[in-house]
């Protein structure tokens, strides 16, 4: 079973210094490599987002078992994608949970979903390996529609417990699946 272990950059000391938080993720990167574990970064507030991606990219520039999450919601999320195709990590697409103000991100609405097929077409057809966080039905069934689950890269990824039928489903359709399971304390 191939895992991944996702995490918050800001909890391995982004809030102190980006340099200290490009180090630690850089000693989980080889740890990680070593074990056949792929690290993926979550997005944080919008306020951290350039340093985010920033030791992201350069973290890759060594290690390809680190990925990073894409918040759709974000009004700059379209413009991270273009940038992020040139990088080799898998790319999370989630809605964003975090609260912005409107002239950062957009609410829940149909334009974010509008958004976040676009984000997901974009990485499906440039072929670049993808994890739809999701667990909206309406999005599902469109993506399912398009086909973006027939692409070999993209994946759909589910917390565990919520709506461990739909998963199954399409699990059994032959679709890529993943659970995310949180753990600790």
């Amino acid at each position: 079973m191939k895992q991944t272990v996702s995490l918050d950059l800001s909890h391995i000391g982004l809030s102190i210094d980006p340099e200290i938080s490009y180090i630690h993720l850089m000693e989980l990167a080889e740890k990680a490599k070593v074990h056949g574990t792929t690290l993926m970064i979550s997005m944080e507030e919008s306020s951290k987002a350039a340093d985010i991606l920033s030791i992201y990219k350069k973290v890759t520039e060594q290690y390809h078992n680190v990925g990073i999450t894409i918040q759709a919601h974000l009004y700059r999320s379209n413009n991270d994608i273009q940038e992020l195709l040139h990088y080799p990590g898998k790319i999370r697409v989630v809605k964003g949970a975090y609260q912005e103000v409107p002239d950062i991100a957009m609410p829940r609405s149909t334009d974010l979903n509008q958004q976040y097929l676009q984000i997901v077409e974009k990485l499906a057809e440039n072929h670049h390996p993808v994890s739809i966080a999701t667990h909206d039905e309406i999005l599902i069934k469109e993506m399912e529609q398009r086909q973006y689950f027939s692409h070999p890269n993209v994946e759909i990824e589910m917390l565990y417990g919520i709506r461990p039928d739909m998963l199954r489903d399409l699990k059994n359709k032959g679709h890529n699946a993943r659970v995310y399971l949180t753990r600790g304390k």
